[in-house]
C-alpha cells in the first residue's frame, strides 16, 4: 500500500458466499462495524473535520439502511428508511444523504439533519449528489410517461428557520428528455458533469450536452464512477468483449478507452471507482478468481497497474 495515501475501505467480512459481517479497512487493518450480520456499501470522509461516514446495514438496528460515524452508529432520517438511500456526501460537517424516499413514497429525496425533502413529485430517485460550498448538486430521475425515467439534475441549497431545515431549489436541469439514468456526478469551477446513459448512449453530460463514449455495438460497456482534474475527465467502469466472452477493467480518459488489465490475462475484472490524487490514478476494483462473485478478491490499481487484493467483499475506497 503506498505510504503516503490513507486507504478507507468497507464491505462485508465472512468467508466466502456465506453472510457476512459490516466492516471497514484502513491500509487494510479491518475492524467490525457490528458483530451482527450485514455489509457496508460506501465510505466517505469530511473535508471540514477529517470524520468518516460509513453507509451499510446490521441486523441488530431496524432500518436496512445506516450510518457509522467513525465506527458509531447514528440516525440521520426523522423516520425509518426501508431500502431508501443510494449513497452520503457531507455537507456542513454533517451527513446528506440521498435516494428514493421512505415509507413507499418512491420519490427523489434527500435526508438531512433528521428531516426528508422531496424533490419532485413524482416518482424517481436521487442517484448520486455533489456538493461544492453551500451549494448541493442532486442527479437522479423522475419517471413520466411514456419514456420511462428522465435524467434531472437539481441545484439548491438547505436553509434553516429556527431549528428547522427546508430544500431551497435555485435551478433544476433536464438532461435529456429520452429514456435516460445519471450515475453519477462532478463539479469543476461551475462545470457539472454527470455520468450516465441517454437512450442507448453511454458517456457523460457536460452542463447540458451529452458526449457519449465510443463502442463497439458488438460489446456491452458499464460505467460507474467519474471523476474531473482540470478538465480532464475520468471514467471507470467494464467492457463485455463479446468475441472472447469476457469482462474487462476499464477507465476512460476524455472519452479515450484505456484496459486496466492486460488483454492476454484470463479473469475477468471490473472497476468500480476512481480518484486522481497527486496526479496517481487510483481505482477500485473486481478479479474474478472464479464463477463465484463472492469469492473473487476486491483490488486496487494505481497508474494502471495491481497494487494489493484490497479485501474480501465489493468495496468503496477513498483516498
Amino acid at each position: 500500500m503506498p505510504e503516503k495515501y490513507t486507504i478507507y475501505a468497507v464491505g462485508g467480512f465472512g468467508e466466502p458466499s456465506k453472510p457476512s459481517l459490516p466492516a471497514l479497512w484502513k491500509n487494510g487493518k479491518m475492524t467490525l462495524l457490528s458483530e451482527s450480520l450485514g455489509s457496508a456499501s460506501a465510505v466517505i470522509l469530511s473535508q471540514e473535520s477529517k470524520d468518516f461516514y460509513i453507509l451499510g446495514s446490521a441486523e441488530e438496528f431496524p432500518s436496512s439502511d445506516h450510518i457509522w460515524r467513525n465506527g458509531v452508529t447514528t440516525n440521520i432520517a426523522e423516520e425509518e428508511i426501508v431500502g431508501g438511500l443510494n449513497g452520503i456526501v457531507t455537507l456542513n460537517n454533517n451527513v446528506l444523504g440521498y435516494g428514493n424516499g421512505s415509507g413507499g413514497t418512491s420519490r427523489p429525496t434527500l435526508y438531512y439533519k433528521t428531516h426528508n425533502h422531496n424533490l419532485a413529485g413524482q416518482e424517481g430517485s436521487v442517484t448520486s449528489v455533489a456538493v461544492v460550498g453551500r451549494d448541493i448538486y442532486a442527479v437522479g430521475f423522475i419517471e413520466t410517461e411514456p419514456t420511462g425515467g428522465n435524467a434531472v439534475c437539481w441545484i439548491g441549497q438547505m436553509e434553516s428557520w429556527e431549528g428547522t431545515y427546508y430544500w431551497k431549489q435555485k435551478s433544476i436541469i433536464a438532461l435529456s428528455l429520452n429514456n435516460s439514468l445519471p450515475i453519477d456526478v462532478e463539479v469543476e469551477n461551475g462545470d457539472v458533469y454527470v455520468l450516465g446513459i441517454d437512450g442507448e448512449e453511454r458517456g457523460y453530460w457536460l452542463n447540458h450536452k451529452f458526449y457519449p463514449i465510443n463502442r463497439n455495438p458488438e460489446n456491452y460497456y458499464i460505467l460507474e464512477d467519474i471523476c474531473v482534474v482540470n478538465g480532464d475527465v475520468y471514467i471507470a467502469g467494464a467492457v463485455y468483449d463479446s468475441a472472447r466472452e469476457q469482462y474487462y477493467a476499464v477507465y476512460w480518459k476524455n472519452l479515450e478507452e484505456i484496459r486496466i488489465v492486460d488483454t492476454e490475462y484470463k479473469r475477468n475484472s471490473r472497476a468500480y471507482q476512481i480518484q486522481v490524487v497527486s496526479g496517481d490514478i487510483m481505482i477500485g476494483g473486481l478479479l474474478f478468481t472464479s464463477d463465484d462473485y463472492q469469492k473473487s478478491p476486491r483490488v486496487l490499481w494505481k497508474n494502471n497497474e495491481l497494487v494489493a487484493p484490497f479485501d474480501t467483499t465489493r468495496s468503496d475506497f477513498h483516498a
